[in-house]
């Protein structure tokens, strides 16, 4: 009872915190919204204003430890932390000027104090939204400039810098640091993708691919799995985290595979290996397209049409998989009746195209800045939901209210992470460790792209089964992209060989968000299930060395080279496919599995003119010859 009672009397406290959310968000939205469509505001406001709306969201909404619950002390603490954020930020806005232009030499003891406390603000937020490891790894950056520096031996020795030089660079300049170009990335571009996002999503763009996907591949061989598959790519058009993609489609997709003689396992593993393309696939990739932009120095159209055969690749893969299964346990689709037509689904969804159409032509084809193209596609989405309900007001403004708050506390753990990134950045600006760190990489390789490239990849994959896909990117980046430069390899290709195994992180185990989602809905082992989605997805971890052999396959060339390397690269993922399931046009034995491993690999990177040609007979033969095959059977039994 006395529990009971704490709880009737807290209940206030908590809606009127709910209340004090809802508006900061909405506020945080229409902000963003506001600077995206009319230009934003002066660096020194738009950033720290930013900022401090996302640590008052978080240290609300994220408690100081999962296990343990709010109450009187963490709600104390919680306020002490709000209070001190809006000091530092508003100081920030206030003091940044005069320090530029009076103070940088001299810093004041308050700019040390706001410094260190924004900063250890920052590293808090970072630490209750995305875990403890990169805020470790920034700890260990600021440890390393302001005193173990000192004490390594070359080449890692470094003089120590002041706390009064590391506090006032990382938070009162913008040359790197907290709120440098990491930072300006997220408040500027990120924010507003996010709130599109929650758009598409509250007016029932979600629903409507789930349909379109069910009706186009439903009834085919392995249809359940195949809906799951297409779902995740047309999903991933809309919205750029494989976590929601794949409790979305999970939810919708899972029970049926599982009624139509799918494994539990199989069907988690099939859902998390195709949302976790749903980062790659444009027009709105995850959040890792549009820093890599701000790194390389090139439009995010770029990036995104870049994307478009990788991505492609990406659901052809699973597609040969799927259908592999299917042929081996004779799977069918689901029945016709099950199955929405095609066009009484377009006939309902239409208005779920036009904005993804508006977004196209703005990004790729106008040339529209990116914030401006994401601006002007969510204004339409909007009016054309608006539109069509035109006297169900209430439950539009609550949809309208709804977008907001979505959009908003989905942006809150991005912008976190880029305000640690920078935090990491900026010490290794301050110190010049990033030359001494790929010249490391480079002696190591011994000058050979392909070590170094493998190092790359080895290096992002143990960041990502720790860090999230944008934290494993940046810092992989960082260090090992300039190294690839060196060794004559386009600064353009080398970040996409970096971005794409740094998506994959989000599937390999031990940490991988996807399979976790999904495994909680089958009641399978996560790790199990993360394990069987990378055995899935394995052509695709191949899939960026082909990016080095043949830039065609990132666009980069004519229509000739782009095309042939397409069609190379995708009957080289259908024989690998077909090696590690042992059946092609027949089931293959252990010999043929072998060779079509060889000619698949050999085709995925068409590295010459003739190991490609010895690809293609490997495919010709071992297709050729399950056909003669059937054909002799047929005649056999006639």
């Amino acid at each position: 009872m006395t529990a009971e009672k704490n709880f009737q009397q807290k209940k206030p406290f908590l809606k009127l915190a709910e209340m004090f959310v809802l508006v900061v968000a909405v506020f945080f939205s229409i902000f963003h919204i506001y600077t995206s469509g009319f230009g934003t505001l002066a660096s020194w406001i738009q950033r720290p204003l930013c900022l401090l709306l996302v640590m008052v969201l978080a240290f609300i909404r994220y408690p100081v430890a999962k296990k343990i619950h709010r109450n009187y002390f963490t709600t104390i603490l919680d306020l002490a932390l709000i209070l001190l954020a809006v000091y530092a930020c508003v100081y920030v806005m206030l003091e940044y000027l005069p320090f530029c232009y009076y103070r940088v030499a001299s810093p004041t003891l308050m700019d040390t104090i706001v410094g260190v406390a924004l900063i250890a603000l920052t590293l808090e937020v970072t630490r209750r939204t995305q875990g403890p490891i990169l805020p470790l790894i920034a700890l260990f950056s600021l440890l390393y400039v302001l005193f173990i520096g000192q004490l390594l031996p070359e080449p890692f020795t470094l003089k120590a810098f002041s706390l009064q030089r590391v506090a006032t660079y990382l938070t009162l300049t913008e040359a790197e640091g907290i709120f440098g170009s990491l930072f300006d990335l997220g408040t500027v571009m990120l924010v507003i993708y996010m709130i599109l996002g929650a758009a598409l999503e509250v007016t029932g763009a979600g629903d409507f691919i789930i349909d379109l996907a069910k009706g186009s591949v439903g009834r085919i061989r392995g249809g359940p799995a195949q809906t799951a598959n297409l779902a995740s790519l047309l999903f991933g058009m809309v919205q750029g985290s494989s976590n929601v993609v794949a409790a979305t489609v999970g939810t919708l997709t899972i029970p049926v595979m599982k009624s139509s003689g799918y494994n539990s396992r199989f069907a988690a593993a099939i859902v998390s290996a195709a949302a976790t393309a749903s980062q790659l696939t444009p027009p709105i990739m995850g959040a890792v397209a549009f820093i890599m932009a701000q790194i390389v120095g090139v439009p995010y159209a770029r990036v995104a049409l870049a994307a478009f055969i990788p991505a492609f690749l990406y659901f052809l893969t699973m597609t040969f998989v799927i259908d592999a299964e299917a042929r081996l346990h004779n799977l069918k689709g689901i029945s016709s009746d099950a199955a929405p037509k095609i066009r009484e689904v377009l006939r309902k969804g239409w208005p779920f195209i036009i904005p993804l159409a508006v977004l196209v032509y703005l990004l790729i084809i106008a040339s529209y800045s990116v914030q401006a193209s994401a601006f002007y596609a969510l204004i339409v989405n909007i009016a054309i939901f608006f539109l069509l309900r035109p006297k169900q007001w209430r439950q539009n403004l609550k949809a309208l209210i709804e977008i907001l708050e979505r959009g908003a506390l989905s942006s809150i753990p991005i912008i976190a992470l880029l305000a640690t990134a920078g935090v990491i950045v900026g010490c290794l600006a301050l110190s010049g460790q990033l030359v001494m760190l790929y010249n490391t990489l480079i002696i190591l390789s011994r000058g050979s792209a392909l070590i170094l490239l493998t190092l790359a990849m080895v290096i992002c994959i143990i960041l990502g089964m720790g860090l999230n896909t944008s934290s494993a990117y940046i810092l992989t980046a960082l260090v090992v992209g300039p190294a690839l430069v060196t060794l004559n390899i386009d600064p353009f290709v080398a970040n996409m060989f970096i971005l794409y195994y740094a998506v994959m992180g989000a599937l390999t185990p031990p940490v991988c968000a996807t399979p976790v989602v999904t495994a909680a809905m089958t009641g399978d082992n996560y790790l199990k299930v993360a394990i069987e989605g990378c055995k899935l997805a394995f052509p695709v971890f191949l899939l960026p060395y082909a990016f080095i052999f043949d830039p065609a396959l990132l666009l980069i060339g004519t229509p000739v080279q782009i095309l042939t390397g397409f069609v190379l690269a995708t009957i080289g993922t259908l024989l690998i496919v077909s090696s590690l399931k042992g059946i092609l046009t027949k089931k293959l034995s252990i010999i043929e599995r072998a060779i079509a491993l060889i000619g698949g690999v050999l085709l995925l990177l068409h590295p010459s003119f003739e190991l490609t040609i010895a690809g293609l007979l490997v495919f010709a033969a071992l297709f050729a010859s399950g056909i003669l095959l059937k054909f002799l059977k047929r005649k056999i039994n006639n």
